[in-house]
């Protein structure tokens, strides 16, 4: 038995009969025979003996033969050994046991088959006490992220506790697998950090989204409308979604349109509901923007005879107007709707007035978005009855060339979009008049956007009379620069079909559409826009005999006098005949009665098969091209098409009555990768004859790696023998001395041997090619033969099977020019070569290789290695490059995430420490990207102060943006430990204005906020008396008061006073906090910080009315600087009004008060209101006529306002008035 199965995996039997065979023996075998078909069977390549070995451990579930095949390190076998579900199923299974894991198999396996089992235990393993046993022997030996694949089969409390202390990103997955153990954390995990997971297809069974919506609909709904995702629906979802939550959605308007199709929104609910998901759109949108695409996106699914009243309506509602007074709100998908007259004076305003957009309106048309946001409806600007006659009369005395273009293809549009058949008629003459004289470029836009509107609009004959004069015109003034001939023929395709299904005469179409092919090299003979069988049946033949007649008369040749060679002129006849067999094959299988169209009855038509044929056989014979893709491909064409006509017909063709023989000319001649494979699949005895000749040849051109491959696994011993002896005596070959051996072939042949010899046998091959260790090999130079195959060497080192063997090979390549080639091959033999090999490969290299090797050697060991092992190698490595250094810096980074220690924390500490200023990736990646929010927390606190002294130290303008990173995670950071980043001793004169106001308005708790309020105050005070800025300003006129600038002091207070003013909650931290800077700086000194204590004071303003509506905030804001104003006047006397005046302006201009409403002419009219109505002294209304003056206002009441005001101040007889009344009025 075992001897029959030898014989026949040695012999030349197809592949497919190799493969029945080796399985029908496995089927067969009993158990206690396995050991002995194994020791009978050792004779057999590596590959196949490993597979017949996983097959029967398979069938016998026998684990002792998976260890062997695990340790035999082969990496085609080991994916396939690990994934065979049996390893994993059963709590007293010896495979799944930790101890047996840590302690036996893996430190004799690769690191490849570590991450698979562990990816496989992760799936299948169902005792989660196991699992967590097997998690925190392997975090603990390998770390974190070795262990993480395994994470979903753990137990709950494990997984509550891991998700919650680290920040993962799970694969979808893993997150369904905990979604359907333990739902609650899984649904909790989604919630906390939806972003962090790896979402599929909603369809996908991998996708947690897909599953939630499925188990847990409500959950699904929830998570959608939070803010943390935004998730899109399809229309089916969308649908039942709405029908589900009807009440839910129509309570959350503005969530639910992220979520929902808009057209699904439409069709659900009713009119009423639609428009208020529409207004949802708009609330915190200003009416100037609204001409947005989004807006119609909405409006345009609703009939167009209710858009004007509905957009009008929205605008009353939310912005207290009427559209239609307000042009410059309009849009161009708004005007389009109006009447014929009102849109014209629209237009013309638009092109008038708005400076913006104005230019816009000039266009003819625009577009608009239908419902389907894919598709894009166009609609005339201007009516109809105006925009054809502008556009002929602007074509007959425009100059330009690209204009004329344009202004033709806006005719014919125009016409399309007027649905007037008559009119387009009028343009068609009218162009084809103009066009005889005119430019390529005129005549190739008019034949795009024919062709672009044909489909959507029928053209009558007349029609079609004149586009065929015109393609006429157009072909006989043939221009190289002409790219419209598809365009032209599709157009004559066009007209085709509607003669035909006009049953109108044909006349000159199809010689005229045969030319254009010929000039084009189009051989597709199928007309897509003939959907009748009976009229694609008198087509075809049509085209027969018009060919038939053409080659008679010796005409066959494109419009500009080409004819087309015998090869191309083959392929042309004979995709028309492919094309015909397609017709009879229809025709067989409809159920309307159609007659094929056979060859037999045209005699012309078979006669030209029969040349074609004939002179195939001849051209393959002489090997009159060598194209080998040709050859092949175009002789299985002719075979299928013989093949198909012998069904119906009596066809007889020397040439091609045995395929086989044909082949086997075309594999002497000309061998490709894909005849070889057929002949493997149909007859591979027939490969024998001339083996060595067909792989020389073959090798010219390609390599064949996939051929090669099938080969090597199937154990075709002779012809492998055969083939390394050809390759070999190829590469042995001199190319100056043979000019039959091209060094592409060479190189191809090194590329054959990496597959089809022993390991050891072409490594011996490698040692001959080696770089010379002395020298530097330059690619530019690939004159010289030998660096040409070494390259091929560098790249073909990576398919050596046994890993450990090709390692020494890989460190010889790994130098200059070849080390971006091999860098591969060293990543994957290094994780696909056992533990023990590996390990001792790369801890020769850690600390003896050039800097370029030294990197990868650094990142592969630190993959692989254990916990261990990689915290002794941190102590081990010394080196002062600084690429070296930045890349021990990561890896110590990586270590301290994956396996938080003591030990592990001193050293990245010990790194940073020895950070110099030449270390300048190391610096960016701190201030940059430094991954706070995934160091451990009981080292994050330690780790922010070290990078704090890194970066003060060697680059202090960057630790502004290292403490955005540290607001990010200050929730987790502890009081004592914010206290020590925010008062840093390294921090010197610098003030961070972004995070200390965070942490000043984060306070929980009375106490907390006092002790942080005393920190900052210390922080405020150094800077003022280190640094504070005393340039003397220019006088106001009279003012007594100083006005340095001080940039970093004054924004600190500017952005105190306006962060956070919609939180409500938070209204307490903020008046203490102003309250108390506004006593220290009073305490200071009045005169010198006069505009920090107004700006406070504005901020205490806002603040006390937090809980009022936008509009009574406002207006008592108002109030409140009113009597602020005439409090700090009669103090300081009337000069001070003018300090005021800019200081309010430049606080509102800074645009706190926009967030408090979306209407920005009504800000104003309730905070003059407010002061006015509170105190309508001078100096209120200095302060009133400057903040009106500054929005400069159109709206009606604000220019009221601004009169009333001003006719005050030219009235009044104060002293103030006179004094400032000219300053801020011109």
């Amino acid at each position: 038995m075992t001897s029959q199965i030898l014989s026949d995996l040695s012999g030349l039997m197809p592949i497919g009969e190799k493969r029945k065979i080796l399985n029908q023996f496995v089927r067969n075998a009993e158990d206690s025979q396995v050991n002995n078909i194994l020791d009978d069977c050792k004779v057999l390549p590596s590959t196949q003996y490993n597979l017949l070995k996983l097959s029967l451990a398979d069938k016998f579930q026998r684990l002792d033969l998976i260890i062997e095949l695990l340790f035999d390190s082969d990496s085609s076998i080991v994916n396939c050994a690990t994934s065979l579900p049996w390893l994993y199923e059963g709590d007293n299974n010896s495979f799944i046991e930790c101890d047996f894991l840590i302690n036996k198999l893996f430190p004799n396996v690769s690191y490849s088959c570590r991450q698979k089992v562990l990816h496989r235990i992760g799936r299948h393993v169902k005792n989660e006490k196991k699992a967590d046993e097997i998690w925190d022997a392997v975090d603990q030996k390998y770390g974190f992220h070795l262990a993480f694949t395994l994470l979903q089969a753990c137990s709950e409390s494990k997984l509550d506790s891991i998700l919650t202390s680290k920040k993962v990103t799970l694969s979808g997955y893993q997150m369904v697998q905990i979604l359907e153990k333990h739902y609650d954390v899984g649904l909790k995990y989604l919630k906390d950090r939806v972003g962090n997971v790896s979402f599929s297809s909603t369809n996908s069974y991998r996708s947690p989204m897909a599953f939630l919506y499925k188990h847990h609909p409500v959950d699904f709904l929830d998570l959608c409308l939070s803010d943390k995702y935004t998730y899109k629906l399809g229309r089916g979802r969308s649908k039942k979604i709405i029908r589900a939550f009807r009440d839910k959605l129509l309570q959350n308007p503005t969530e639910a349109i992220k979520i929902l199709k808009r057209d699904r929104i439409r069709r659900e609910f009713n009119m009423d509901e639609f428009q208020m998901f529409c207004e949802s759109t708009l609330q915190k949108v200003s009416p100037d923007s609204v001409n947005s695409e989004d807006l119609w996106k909405w409006v345009n699914m609703v009939p167009k005879n209710k858009r004007v009243d509905m957009v009008n309506e929205m605008y009353k509602k939310l912005f207290q107007f009427d559209l239609d007074e307000r042009k410059e709100c309009m849009s161009a998908s708004y005007i389009i709707l109006l009447p014929d007259e009102q849109r014209l004076s629209v237009v013309q305003w638009k092109i008038e007035n708005d400076k913006n957009n104005g230019w816009s309106y000039k266009d003819i048309y625009v577009y608009c978005y239908s419902d389907d946001e894919k598709k894009r409806a166009w609609t005339l600007l201007k009516p109809s009855s105006h925009s054809v006659p502008e556009l002929k009369k602007l074509l007959l005395i425009e100059q330009d060339v690209s204009k004329r273009a344009y202004l033709s293809d806006y005719l014919i549009k125009a016409c399309y979009l007027n649905e007037d058949h008559p009119q387009l008629l009028n343009v068609l003459l009218l162009l084809s008049k103009r066009s005889r004289n005119d430019q390529t470029t005129v005549r190739i836009t008019i034949f795009q956007s024919l062709r672009s509107i044909m489909e959507k609009m029928e053209f009558s004959k007349q029609h079609w009379d004149v586009i065929i004069e015109m393609i006429q015109v157009a072909l006989v003034m043939t221009d190289s620069r002409d790219y419209s001939d598809g365009d032209k023929e599709k157009l004559i395709e066009k007209c085709i079909m509607f003669h035909l299904a006009s049953d109108l005469p044909l006349n000159n179409l199809i010689p005229m559409l045969i030319k254009l092919k010929i000039q084009t090299g189009s051989s597709t003979w199928n007309n897509p826009y003939i959907k009748n069988e009976g009229d694609r049946r008198k087509l075809l033949e049509l085209y027969v005999k018009e060919l038939e007649n053409l080659q008679l008369a010796d005409n066959l040749r494109s419009h500009d006098g080409e004819t087309m060679d015998s090869d191309e002129l083959s392929q042309f006849v004979t995709n028309l005949i492919e094309v015909i067999c397609e017709f009879n094959k229809k025709a067989r299988k409809s159920t309307v009665k159609l007659e094929p169209i056979l060859i037999a009855s045209h005699q012309w038509l078979r006669t030209s098969l029969e040349k074609i044929a004939k002179e195939e056989e001849d051209r393959i014979k002489k090997n009159y091209k060598n194209n080998t893709s040709f050859s092949w491909n175009f002789a299985e064409k002719l075979v299928n098409i013989i093949k198909e006509l012998k069904k119906e017909e009596d066809i007889s063709l020397d040439a091609f009555n045995e395929s086989d023989g044909l082949f086997s000319i075309i594999l002497l001649s000309s061998p490709c990768t894909s005849i070889l494979k057929y002949f493997f699949a149909k007859n591979p005895s027939k490969l024998v004859e001339n083996w060595s000749t067909t792989i020389a040849k073959m090798l010219k051109n390609e390599s064949g790696e996939g051929f090669m491959r099938e080969l090597k696994t199937w154990n075709y011993s002779t012809l492998i023998a055969e083939a390394i002896k050809t390759c070999s005596e190829i590469i042995d070959q001199t190319v100056d001395n043979d000019a039959r051996v091209s060094i592409t072939q060479k190189c191809n042949a090194v590329s054959a041997l990496s597959i089809l010899s022993d390991p050891l046998d072409f490594l011996s091959l490698v040692e001959k090619f080696y770089p010379e260790a002395d020298k530097v090999d330059v690619f530019a130079d690939n004159s010289k033969e030998e660096y040409q195959i070494r390259q091929v060497i560098a790249k073909s080192i990576v398919k050596v099977k046994v890993s450990h063997l090709a390692l020494p090979a890989v460190e010889k390549f790994s130098v200059g020019d070849y080390l971006k080639l091999t860098v591969g091959a060293l990543y994957s033999h290094s994780v696909r070569a056992s533990q023990k090999e590996a390990m001792k490969f790369l801890h020769q290299k850690l600390n003896n290789s050039p800097v370029s090797l030294h990197k990868h050697i650094i990142r592969l060991y630190f993959t692989i290695s254990s916990v261990e092992e990689k915290i002794r190698a941190l102590g081990e490595i010394k080196s002062s490059n600084v690429s070296i250094r930045y890349e021990l810096f990561l890896r110590a980074n990586h270590l301290l995430r994956s396996s938080p220690s003591l030990q592990t924390w001193t050293l990245l500490k010990e790194i940073l420490e020895k950070t110099t200023e030449e270390d300048s990736s190391i610096i960016l990646y701190l201030h940059m990207k430094p991954k706070l929010d995934t160091c451990p927390k009981e080292y994050i606190a330690d780790y922010i102060i070290s990078c704090l002294d890194v970066l003060t130290k060697l680059k202090a303008e960057t630790v502004h943006t290292f403490l955005n990173h540290v607001y990010a995670v200050m929730d987790v950071l502890s009081e004592e430990a914010l206290e020590d980043i925010v008062m840093h001793k390294n921090n010197g004169n610098a003030f961070y204005s972004s995070f200390y106001i965070p942490y000043l308005e984060n306070s929980s708790t009375e106490s907390i906020a006092d002790r942080r309020l005393t920190n900052i105050w210390i922080l405020l005070e150094n800077k003022i008396q280190t640094s504070w800025d005393v340039k003397k300003p220019a006088q106001y006129y009279e003012n007594k008061f100083e006005y340095p600038t001080r940039s970093s002091i004054h924004e600190f207070i500017s952005t105190l006073t306006e962060v956070g003013m919609a939180d409500a909650s938070k209204a307490w931290i903020k008046q203490k906090n102003l309250q108390f800077l506004i006593e220290k700086f009073s305490a200071l000194s009045v005169k010198k910080f006069f505009k920090e204590i107004l700006f406070l004071n504005f901020g205490l303003l806002i603040v006390k009315d937090m809980q009022k509506s936008s509009g009574e905030r406002l207006r008592a804001f108002g109030q409140g600087l009113a009597s602020l104003t005439d409090s700090l006047v009669k103090k300081y006397g009337g000069e001070i009004v003018l300090i005021i005046k800019n200081a309010i302006t430049e606080y509102e201009s800074s645009g706190v008060f926009c967030n408090e409403t979306n209407v920005t002419n009504g800000i104003m009219i309730e905070l003059i209101d407010g002061i006015l109505e509170t105190s309508k002294s001078t100096a209120n209304q200095i302060i009133s006529y400057g903040l009106l003056q500054n929005v400069n206002p159109k709206a009606s009441n604000l220019v009221a306002t601004l009169e009333r005001v001003e006719k005050v101040l030219n009235e009044a007889l104060d002293d103030v008035a006179e004094m400032y009344f000219e300053s801020i009025t011109r």
